[in-house]
């Protein structure tokens, strides 16, 4: 899913058998196969393959629906890798990421919108990458023992992009933050002041 003008995460994994410090790309993946159509609909993400390796979870920008999908190539090699297609999110569809599921209660926090769309996080380690990959996420809801895995940075990120951070908790993290008590929950929200989108 995503939402024009908000970071994605994705997800990359690449080995180069001949190690070199090379760059591995994601970009937008489209109808054709031209480098010039790689930049149509979304921003590039480039990560230093150290060691001729990586395993990381990555923010991508996507712009527009000219973004059919994402693309992960090597610099200056022609093979590439595709990622699903995208699929850009309603006006009245909210993204949730959680847990522990709780339909009800995220339906409450988002003051009911006609549709959830749920995301399954690792309880071990809920927020991969920088948060700022996760920019497009509605809220996220998390279990206290889950909670305990975000640090303060990841924290600060998510409420920056305007994502409301719940925990299934009265003792939630970093107790001196401004929480919330919303039923058996902890909430954190916060309303960016301008656009929130590109």
């Amino acid at each position: 899913y995503y939402r024009p003008g908000k970071y994605i995460p994705v997800h990359i994994t690449a080995t180069e058998l001949e190690r070199s410090d090379s760059w591995a790309v994601v970009a937008a993946g489209n109808v054709t196969s031209k480098p010039e159509d790689q930049s149509l609909g979304a921003m590039r993400t480039c990560v230093n393959l150290r060691d001729g390796r990586i395993d990381a979870v990555v923010p991508w920008l996507v712009l527009d629906g000219r973004a059919k999908h994402p693309r992960l190539f090597i610099e200056d090699r022609p093979e590439h890798v595709d990622g699903p297609a995208l699929k850009r999110l309603g006006d009245s569809e909210r993204l949730v990421g959680w847990t522990t599921p709780d339909d009800a209660f995220a339906r409450k926090l988002l003051k009911n919108p006609p549709k959830i769309i749920p995301i399954d996080l690792d309880p071990a380690e809920p927020i991969k990458g920088h948060a700022v990959a996760w920019e497009m996420l509605d809220a996220i809801i998390l279990d206290a023992t889950s909670a305990t895995r975000l640090d303060q940075s990841q924290l600060a990120s998510l409420l920056a992009c305007g994502v409301t951070v719940a925990v299934k908790s009265d003792t939630p993290p970093f107790p001196a933050w401004p929480w919330k008590r919303l039923g058996e929950y902890s909430v954190l929200q916060y309303d960016p002041a301008g656009p929130t989108t590109a």
